[in-house]
């Protein structure tokens, strides 16, 4: 008997081989639609049937999320591009708009010295514009 049996070095790896073997051989005996016919398999199918429409709806919930947010950057990004446009208009007009004021102000002050000086020539409440 001591020379069929291996030394001890070799005796995991031949109980490892021999556990494969039988598993193996246990798997393959068995065809795999006897399995599905259990009631634990029934339920653990259900169970991951459930759970795979589960995730399914909750993807397709964070697709449109994804979509609704991206529709909400967009037009966020558009109406900024149209206010920085406005804006740039409004930058340009800005001096020429400066000069005007300042001009106006300035005839302005000139009329009230005017007026204030009695020169009823360049006071504007003295000579009313003619239409």
């Amino acid at each position: 008997m001591r020379g069929i049996v291996p030394s001890l070095p070799f005796r995991p790896a031949l109980c490892a081989a021999l556990g494969m073997t039988l598993a193996a051989g246990t798997l393959a005996g068995t065809p795999a639609f006897a399995q599905d016919k259990t009631p634990a398999a029934q339920d653990e199918k259900a169970s991951r049937e459930m759970l795979n429409t589960d995730q399914g709806e909750r993807a397709r919930q964070q697709l449109e999320a994804n979509e609704a947010s991206q529709k909400a950057h967009d037009d966020a990004v558009q109406r900024l591009e149209m206010d920085e446009k406005m804006y740039g208009g409004l930058r340009r007009e800005y001096p020429e708009l400066q000069r005007r004021y300042e001009e106006a102000l300035s005839a302005w002050k000139e009329a009230v010295a005017a007026c204030e000086s009695g020169d009823m020539l360049h006071c504007p409440t003295a000579n009313p514009p003619q239409d």
